[in-house]
């Protein structure tokens, strides 16, 4: 089991980004929350990583969790598919995932717990 914190951009209904332009803006995202992981560790990480899915991500439902996607099996079938699933079980705690590339958008995927 792992809990993951997801930001997406793509995924609402009446979004005008274009799949490069999501990518490129979470790219600019991941790497501003890289540094602070650099400087701050796990835990202000998991503080900057929730901010952002809260003002960022398209997808209400995790905005409003703060980008948490709750427990997550390596069975559970997430709306993206089993991409993120797969992305969340090969981070190791507080780390970040490359930009995951679904049908439903592209996703930045963290785990913290």
């Amino acid at each position: 089991m792992s809990e993951t914190k997801e930001g997406t951009r793509g995924a609402a209904q009446d979004i005008t980004w274009s799949q490069k332009e999501a990518k490129a803006a979470l790219l600019k995202i991941r790497d501003k929350l890289e540094n602070i992981g650099y400087g701050g560790g796990p835990e202000a990480l998991q503080r900057k990583f929730e901010n952002y899915a809260r003002l960022e991500s398209d997808d209400e439902v995790s905005a409003k969790a703060g980008g948490d996607l709750g427990p997550i099996t390596k069975r559970k079938m997430l709306f993206g598919g089993a991409e993120l699933a797969k992305a969340a079980f090969e981070l190791e705690q507080g780390k970040m995932a490359d930009i995951v590339t679904t049908k439903e958008g592209v996703h930045l995927v963290a785990r913290f717990e």
